[in-house]
């Protein structure tokens, strides 16, 4: 009997000691696996989440499309761009100046130019522009002198719409002619007629520089050139009437031939603040000033001086990505890029950026996401005929 109880007990002993190496064994594993986790982080098998946004620049409405999806990297860098480096894209379909551009849910379009009043949209993806097709051309005939293209017209989108204001042909007079047109993935729709600005502008021909820049904010447009400076709101019907409001000027600044006006800036609008930079005056040379404003349903309001710009400069193209601006090229076919930071209380310092691959003016440019994008233009490397249909994006 005592054996028998014997040969129980050192069973159970047995089994006791056989439990407590595999839990040691266990628990050892676990130990092993979360240190090596922990020192090589890469090696979870869970996938992070990654959600991509798509924003209008040069419109004020935005197009958020979020996705949650798995991914391997939650960065957004495209193969064939590098940081801080200019990358070629997809070419215009045919060279050209003075062409204006603006973004809307995912897509660039583009209109008229010096010499035509051709019209085409592409895709902005983080592999540069996407294919142009061509879509509804520019009316050719309209209330005023100039219509059928947009040569220093000015063009804004709002909420699903595209408004475009003034235009030159080629040698003829500025014009006060105003368009609009639905935007969409299948490009711009039919265009239509709408308020008249109260000033011919778009051009220089036989006169003053009576170029025009026009931004959109909160359902309204605001321009400014010509000598004036005008306010209207916006709605699916067009663009309303037209209102006089504050302009700023030069005088008290020692400039000549100014006459206290500013023409050949380029504005750009954020969080209802509208930025206007250098530029020159009706018949003036190019300057560095700055200024800036906010914007309201009853216009501009007070002008205040903000930092210069680093060069005299007119003719250039700005951009705004992720509240920073962004200024390339400029009169006699510079290659330089500048940015700087905006908030309410005007522009930050300048600082320069890397150089456009070619000197350039009248060109233009926008962003969408993390990317800078910039087509046409008159181009130093183009010979006797310098319109270009280059395209090429930047990665700040």
């Amino acid at each position: 009997m005592k054996s028998i109880e014997r040969a129980v007990s050192t069973a159970i002993i047995a089994s006791l000691v056989i439990l407590i190496v595999a839990v040691a064994g266990i628990g050892g594993y676990f130990l092993f696996f979360q240190q090596t986790n922990s020192q090589n982080p890469q090696s979870s098998s869970t996938l992070p989440v990654s959600t991509t946004s798509t924003y209008s620049a040069t419109s004020t409405s935005q197009s958020s499309t979020s996705s949650t999806q798995l991914s391997l990297s939650t960065s957004t860098a495209p193969s064939s761009a590098v940081h801080g480096q200019w990358s070629n894209t997809t070419a215009y379909p045919a060279g050209g100046e003075g062409a204006q551009c603006v973004t809307f849910d995912g897509f660039v379009y583009c209109v008229g130019g010096l010499t035509t009043n051709q019209t085409y949209y592409a895709q902005l993806t983080s592999l540069g522009l996407g294919q142009w097709h061509s879509t509804s051309p520019y009316p050719t005939s309209g209330q005023g002198n100039g219509a059928g293209t947009l040569f220093y017209g000015s063009c804004v989108a709002w909420s699903g719409f595209i408004y475009c204001v003034g235009g030159q042909h080629d040698g003829l007079p500025a014009s006060s002619d105003t368009y609009f047109a639905p935007l969409s993935s299948s490009g711009i729709g039919a265009w239509k007629v709408t308020t008249s600005y109260p000033e011919a502008v778009g051009g220089f021909a036989g006169g003053p520089r009576a170029t025009i820049s026009c931004v959109a904010s909160a359902s309204y447009i605001y321009c400014l050139g010509g000598g004036g400076a005008y306010f209207a709101p916006l709605s699916q019907s067009g663009i309303g009437g037209w209102e006089q409001t504050t302009n700023y000027n030069l005088a008290g600044y020692n400039y000549i031939n100014y006459q206290g006006q500013v023409n050949g800036q380029t504005c750009v609008t954020m969080s209802g603040y509208i930025y206007c930079i250098a530029g020159g005056g009706l018949y003036g040379s190019p300057i560095n000033e700055t200024f800036y404003a906010q914007l309201n349903s009853s216009g501009i309001g007070s002008w205040a001086r903000t930092t210069s710009y680093p060069i005299n400069d007119t003719r250039f193209a700005c951009t705004i990505l992720s509240g920073v601006v962004y200024c390339i090229g400029g009169e006699t076919y510079k290659s330089v890029v500048y940015h700087a930071s905006l908030s309410a209380s005007g522009i930050g310092a300048w600082t320069t950026d890397p150089n456009y691959p070619t000197g350039i003016e009248d060109q233009a440019c926008f962003a969408s996401t993390e990317y800078i994008y910039c087509v046409l233009g008159f181009a130093s490397n183009q010979g006797n005929n310098p319109q270009t249909a280059a395209a090429y994006y930047l990665w700040p």
